[in-house]
């Protein structure tokens, strides 16, 4: 039988203006693929107090939308929907079955709401828009975005950027 090849990204340079300007370590780096959409097969490691679970994700679809505000604040939403399959369970095995899973649904989406929120800290810190959110205000709202992105606070809009993740 063929044995498969795994690939794992550790680190990923953030460049601006063709420089490299920092790093993401490989939790900012899924975030950034849960944000665009691109999550392929991956082991989340969710863990609470009763339990400690490897999940696969073997389906997913999120991605994000963003809205300029008339205060200069910008929001953001990423959507996220994921199925997976738990490989490995220690702990929690006198809980109901149920029960069970419902926390170990939460803590999947709370490992997956830290990532996204790590890659959007990176995304504020490198002051570098490697998720494309100017491209999205652009084309979405092309004439506001243009507006504002003359003004001061246009300068440093990724500073202005509110985090919504359902």
């Amino acid at each position: 039988s063929k044995s498969k090849k795994y690939m794992k990204i550790s680190k990923a340079a953030v460049m601006k203006d063709s420089k490299m300007i920092g790093e993401v370590e490989s939790d900012e780096i899924r975030g950034y693929l849960w944000c665009l959409g691109k999550v392929g097969s991956t082991i989340l490691v969710a863990e609470n107090e009763e339990f400690n679970a490897n999940v696969e994700i073997i389906k997913s679809k999120s991605g994000y939308k963003a809205e300029l505000k008339d205060d200069g604040t910008i929001d953001v939403t990423v959507s996220v929907k994921a199925e997976g399959m738990v490989g490995q369970l220690t702990g929690g095995y006198d809980k109901p079955g149920e029960k069970i899973l419902v926390k170990m649904e939460n803590a999947c989406a709370s490992v997956i709401r830290e990532e996204i929120l790590k890659t959007f800290e990176a995304l504020k810190k490198y002051n570098a828009d490697y998720i494309g959110i100017a491209s999205y205000l652009n084309k979405h709202s092309h004439d506001k975005w243009q507006e504002y992105k003359s003004t001061n606070d246009g300068k440093d809009y990724l500073s202005k950027i509110n985090i919504n993740i359902t």
